[in-house]
């Protein structure tokens, strides 16, 4: 999600659900790269 803005939190979870109403006997998902490292809101150095 470049920049972080709303419109791509809302494509990514389309595309997300799309994938998961394709294969629909997916049991995990798992996200990787740089949106799986976002900072905790309370704690920026966790």
């Amino acid at each position: 999600m470049i920049g972080g803005d709303r419109m791509a939190a809302t494509s990514a979870g389309s595309i997300t659900t799309r994938l998961l109403g394709a294969f629909q006997h997916v049991e995990h998902v798992i996200i990787v790269g740089i949106g799986g490292g976002v900072p905790h809101y309370t704690d920026p150095e966790m």
